[in-house]
């Protein structure tokens, strides 16, 4: 028994300590965000406007350049795609793609007409129309929520869906903290996907998970990718099937940060790559989307070669957005996977 007691109390202080630990490391709570406890305290800002079925949308009123310097004209429906402004719903000979994604997919930092999408209709030609349904800041479900409007209206042949890992996190958020607005986020009841709804009650569990460092920290470890990978199987599992149900060829494709393309420096980069891959691989999407039977677009090691001697850049400096070679460079990939 005494064994017991001191193998408990062991147990205790050392947790007291974690505990402490965390609170003075700096270590930061992950809460995931719940509908309507976040008000929309900033709904329109210089590059976006709220939306109320995606979150937000390009701004239409903006003017101004990017602190990159390029200009964003956002078109009719808030999307930064010149070309959608003179859709023709009654055009059934050409062949039509449509993209979906975040910034990385509208081509942040670039020319519009540099983006790979557009890049990409060039490389096709006139029997070809790529229309680009992409918007900084999205998350894996709100471009399920741009395809499921815009599919039925456009009736594309092909459907491209761009993202990064992060955009699979931001599936679990119903805020995006930085611009103060809402955005709508989904959730897996009885294996179906369910918006979900304003429910201003603390449980106790939240209540743990928000206060208690140490529970913090193995929910956020742990849980958090485990919830990210489920909800967006369930979300590229959606897109499939209605992309079988339309006779529509869908691809994914994942856009890797510019520090996974770079050779490593030394031990401690390899370390620090090695711990990010494994969280990563925790909540990746990219095995469950080839058993679905979609094509998923590898491009991580093509780029990698391309940057291994330090000639070439892909990105844009002091940032992990495509340039606009990186930007051909995914659009020459894409092209070669369409065509097989």
């Amino acid at each position: 028994m005494k064994k017991i007691v001191c193998l408990i109390l062991s147990v205790l202080i050392a947790c007291s300590f974690w505990e402490i630990y965390l609170h003075t490391s700096g270590y930061s709570l992950w809460i995931r965000t719940e509908p309507g406890k976040y008000p929309n305290q900033a709904p329109e800002g210089v590059w976006y406007e709220q939306n109320s079925k995606f979150g937000w949308v390009y701004n239409r009123k903006n003017n101004d350049k990017n602190s990159t310097g390029i200009f964003y004209q956002a078109n009719r429906d808030g999307f930064r795609d010149s070309s959608w402004d003179s859709f023709n719903p009654f055009d059934h000979q050409t062949k039509k793609i449509l993209v979906f994604g975040d910034s990385q997919a509208a081509g942040y930092g670039v020319r519009e007409e540099d983006r790979f999408s557009n890049v990409l209709g060039s490389l096709f030609g006139d029997g070809y129309r790529i229309y680009n349904f992409a918007v900084a800041g999205w998350g894996f479900d709100q471009m399920y929520l741009a395809f499921q409007e815009f599919v039925p209206i456009v009736k594309p042949n092909i459907v491209v869906v761009v993202y990064i890992n992060n955009d699979l996190l931001r599936s679990l958020e119903s805020y995006k903290p930085l611009e103060k607005v809402n955005k709508p986020s989904f959730e897996v009841v009885n294996n179906e996907l369910k918006l979900r709804q304003q429910d201003n009650r603390e449980t106790f569990g939240e209540w743990v998970v928000g206060h208690i460092y140490l529970v913090n920290f193995f929910y956020k470890v742990f849980v958090k990718p485990y919830l990210a990978r489920e909800l967006n199987k369930k979300i590229a599992e959606a897109m499939v099937e209605i992309a079988k149900e339309r006779n529509i060829k869908i691809f994914f494709i994942r856009i890797p940060p510019k520090d996974a393309v770079k050779p490593p420096s030394d031990l401690d980069d390899h370390l620090i790559r090695f711990e990010r891959n494994l969280y990563n691989w925790t909540y990746g999407i990219k095995s469950h989307v080839k058993r679905l039977g979609a094509t998923f677009v590898p491009v991580r090691d093509i780029m990698r070669e391309k940057m291994s001697n330090g000639s070439v850049s892909l990105y844009l400096p002091n940032d992990s957005h495509l340039n606009p070679q990186g930007h051909r460079l995914v659009a020459e990939v894409l092209f070669r996977e369409i065509q097989k």
